[in-house]
């Protein structure tokens, strides 16, 4: 996108992904390829809505179907072609993946427990989610 009150200056714009069911479940997506749920494909679909009147260039997302999906719904106003990039993927979590967040937490806490680091990072972040989750 540029902005043509500064011609020279490149505006970039991230979108999340819309709603998965696995998201609703608090699940680890990482890099399995979950589509977007009827609310993930209404939030998309007033994500392009929004955008429609913004000056967009480009449109580069992931390619699995919760990015791009929620990518064609802000293409679409534009005419746009979606282009895919394998780096925009989200992490790889291994055997962490499909695993429900809380269990994930759990397991982690065992681990460090018996004197385990590899969890730390993940039990941080999964821990954080929980918390977001249980105040909701």
């Amino acid at each position: 996108m540029s902005d043509s009150s500064h011609p020279f200056v490149t505006r970039i714009t991230a979108i999340r992904h819309g709603e998965t069911a696995w998201n609703v479940a608090t699940r680890i997506q990482g890099q399995l390829d979950i589509s977007l749920n009827d609310t993930g494909l209404w939030q998309a679909a007033q994500a392009g809505a929004s955008l429609a009147g913004e000056p967009i260039d480009a449109i580069i997302s992931s390619d699995l179907s919760r990015a791009y999906q929620t990518a064609l719904a802000v293409a679409q106003p534009h005419g746009l072609t979606v282009q895919t990039d394998l780096g925009l993927r989200e992490r790889e979590f291994g055997i962490f993946q499909a695993e429900p967040l809380l269990r994930l937490k759990h397991s982690c806490q065992a681990k460090r427990s018996r004197g385990a680091s590899a969890c730390r990072s993940l039990h941080l972040k999964a821990a954080n989610r929980c918390s977001y989750f249980e105040r909701a």
